[in-house]
């Protein structure tokens, strides 16, 4: 039984290039330019779709005299979304999770952000390298975007605030459509020389932002990016796809990378096998 146990752990906790990566894709129809276009949103997965998406970000980061050099991590803190018209990424931006190694926002802002670590309920995150063609102007997809970022970190993550670092031109779009809220003065962002605000949002104000409105009919002249996130069925479809897919598993990496988490594992299967009487792990591995 005690060796049965073992295996049944080992198989569970076997190294991360063994696991499968789940398609976490959620297809929807948006109005772009006046007709129903398919839009495919989704966590990336692999290396060709990072690098369309790193493209689209050094395009208009350049085309707005940020630099044209800009990569998107892959590692377990940050995950990144993409929008697809056409097989052609069209809208990218990343979730960051705090760790100690600190996030984007503690280069310009790291006082505030360290405060408000001290405060906060929970973990921090950031939304960071946002980036949408520019011939696709669409509220949903850059709601689609964020409601995909929201699915994963609250299936995913403890955050309970959440940060955005944007150019002060963009202040006002940010309080109006999704309710952000200015911390601190404007500074000056080294990394793309140019002026900076942060600003916060709780996790719970997004929850029944969503609750309240997601899905409903949006007015003309609405000023909120709500009416345009997906609708409660779409929701828990993408809930159960990341549920399924586990943190470890998006991205191709494994929460295993996590060295505490390595850890407690490696503590547990050594228990297994001293109380099997094995001497070391390797002599309870199936053969092969």
């Amino acid at each position: 039984m005690l060796v049965a146990g073992f295996e049944s752990r080992l198989g569970k906790y076997s190294a991360p290039s063994v696991l499968p990566k789940r398609d976490i894709t959620h297809k929807r129809y948006v109005k772009i330019d006046g007709e129903y276009k398919e839009v495919l949103f989704s966590v990336i997965q692999d290396d060709r779709k990072r690098a369309e998406a790193r493209d689209l970000l050094n395009s208009r980061y350049a085309w707005r005299g940020y630099g044209s050099a800009h990569d998107l991590h892959s590692d377990i803190r940050h995950t990144t979304f993409i929008a697809e018209l056409d097989e052609q990424v069209v809208g990218t931006m990343t979730l960051a999770v705090d760790s100690d190694q600190g996030l984007a926002i503690d280069r310009t802002f790291a006082e505030l952000a360290g405060a408000i670590r001290r405060e906060a309920a929970g973990g921090i995150c950031e939304l960071t390298k946002l980036a949408f063609d520019d011939g696709v102007r669409s509220k949903e997809v850059l709601a689609g975007l964020f409601h995909m970022a929201f699915i994963y970190g609250t299936a995913h993550t403890d955050c309970t605030d959440l940060f955005i670092e944007v150019n002060p031109r963009h202040v006002r779009f940010y309080e109006l459509m999704l309710g952000f809220q200015g911390v601190g003065s404007e500074r000056t962002n080294a990394s793309v020389g140019a002026p900076s605000r942060l600003m916060r949002l709780r996790v719970d104000a997004i929850r029944s932002n969503i609750r309240a409105m997601a899905g409903s009919e949006p007015l003309a002249n609405a000023r909120s990016l709500y009416p345009c996130f997906f609708p409660p069925d779409e929701e828990r479809q993408i809930r159960r796809l990341m549920n399924l897919a586990g943190p470890g598993r998006v991205d191709g990496l494994d929460r295993l990378l996590d060295p505490a988490a390595s850890e407690r594992v490696d503590m547990q299967i050594e228990e297994l096998a001293d109380a099997a009487g094995y001497s070391n792990v390797e002599q309870m591995r199936p053969a092969a």
